[in-house]
């Protein structure tokens, strides 16, 4: 009876609204990339929990090459270690030896046991081996105490992201008309006026920019990724900055 509660918990996001579950961002269609950063496959689905309504694991879809099918398999979601908004993520674990020894994805098939042999294949690729909660019917029957590890934790990864690639491009101007024409460039250009702040070469303290006054002004970004750092740099550098660095 017990197992037969625990087989009703997960459920297939399908063509549902991602607002419908507990997910701060949809994950469908990303692309999958290896530690080496080479495409191994795509997401497909997402497999949600019906009581909490949070995310438990991706469906991928392996792309067909030397030494992998192509077919379907299961990753927590909490393996995902880093993820570029709307283009791809990437699961260092999933190497050729891990993608072998994982079962195939059976829509409604995963069981206790198909659980078991996925969690413990991961387990085995990290050095966070802790087992607790990795086997046994009765401990899949509770549910969250067997989804309390990491290894099912979806914030994690973007909290990982914004600690570790987080970055402002600032540019330092003599002229305070060509710092304003660059934030004036900047906010027509799609950044928020949330990500641009204004300082003195000679303060530490930042202030949100609406208006530059004075000479000597510092014009700082908050970016999230290398393409939008390139074009700040672009946009600073051509309204005069006299230097442009990244921090």
């Amino acid at each position: 009876m017990l197992e037969n509660q625990h087989l009703t918990r997960l459920e297939e996001l399908g063509g549902k609204d991602i607002e419908t579950i507990e997910a701060p961002h949809d994950l469908r269609n990303y692309m999958v990339k290896s530690e080496e950063e080479v495409e191994i496959g795509r997401v497909t689905d997402l497999l949600y929990d019906t009581q909490s309504r949070k995310v438990r694991y991706l469906v991928i879809r392996l792309n067909d090459q030397e030494g992998l099918a192509s077919r379907e398999i299961l990753a927590p979601v909490g393996m995902v270690d880093c993820y570029e908004p709307g283009n791809f993520l990437i699961i260092s674990a999933l190497n050729t030896k891990l993608i072998n020894s994982l079962p195939d994805y059976i829509p409604g098939e995963v069981n206790p046991g198909v659980e078991n042999m996925v969690r413990l294949a991961y387990a085995g690729q990290t050095e966070d081996a802790d087992c607790s909660g990795l086997t046994g019917n009765e401990i899949l029957a509770e549910g969250e105490h067997f989804y309390s590890h990491s290894h099912f934790t979806l914030n994690e990864i973007f909290e990982k992201r914004d600690a570790e690639s987080f970055k402002t491009v600032s540019g330092v101007f003599d002229d305070s008309l060509e710092a304003q024409n660059s934030i004036s460039e900047l906010l027509s250009n799609g950044f928020s006026k949330d990500t641009i702040e204004v300082s003195s070469p000679r303060s530490e303290k930042e202030e949100p920019a609406m208006e530059v006054s004075g000479s000597g002004s510092v014009v700082s970004v908050k970016i999230s990724t290398e393409t939008e750092a390139l074009r700040v740099s672009e946009i600073l550098d051509k309204n005069g900055s006299v230097s442009v660095y990244e921090h």
